[in-house]
């Protein structure tokens, strides 16, 4: 499920729906859930709503609560809502989901860090697993190859990769021979941040090159 997500679901999403945000999520998530298991979407308790919730074979129920990663308030899912929902629900085992986007401020190694030490204090009364899918933007293969070099520079994400191709540039070289009033025609980069990126190109093409 994580693996199809990542590789083909944000994709087919985003064909469909202008903004992705957890209802779309949770929806295509029923989706596959659905076909796999005997599982139900949103069902209401006295405390709040279940984002989905699983039959196991043997009848035991798996609780799941999803969060968007640029929710502010994302480690409530795991601290507050998940074992409250285990708990009137009688039961042991619930997966906590995080959906991480562009734009989330912490990143997905200290996401998983901060979750995962959170489960462990709870293990002695429930068994919580945490995944973490990953549905930040990523250039086709492609244009992966030619991409790969400008995301060297800190602060060019997919957005930025996207924004600089409008005015021809694809490799750091590109952007080193490419003068500032070109692309500055073509983008909406300020000049300050692309004075700072031909800088920063300069230096990775120069070390490459000594390499060589």
């Amino acid at each position: 499920m994580k693996e199809f997500l990542e590789r083909n679901g944000i994709v087919i999403l985003r064909k469909y729906f202008k903004n992705v945000r957890e209802d779309t999520l949770q929806f295509f998530l029923d989706g596959i859930l659905k076909s796999h298991f005997d599982a139900y979407r949103e069902l209401g308790t006295g405390d709040g709503v279940i984002d989905h919730f699983i039959i196991g074979p043997d009848g035991n129920k798996i609780v799941i609560e999803t969060k968007m990663s640029d929710d502010e308030d994302y480690l409530d899912g795991i601290k507050i809502q998940l074992p409250q929902y285990l708990e009137r629900e009688h039961s042991r085992m619930g997966f906590f989901i995080i959906f991480y986007i562009d734009g989330s401020s912490t990143s997905i190694e200290e996401m998983r860090k901060e979750v995962r030490s959170i489960s462990t204090t709870l293990y002695d009364k429930y068994s919580i697993r945490d995944i973490i899918i990953d549905l930040r933007e990523r250039p086709t293969p492609s244009k992966q190859k030619s991409y790969a070099d400008l995301r060297a520079i800190k602060g060019i994400g997919p957005k930025k990769v996207k924004n600089l191709a409008k005015s021809g540039i694809k490799t750091l070289q590109d952007l080193v021979n490419t003068p500032i009033e070109d692309i500055l025609k073509k983008t909406s980069i300020s000049k300050e941040i692309l004075i700072s990126y031909k800088e920063k190109a300069k230096k990775l093409v120069n070390s490459e090159n000594q390499r060589q």
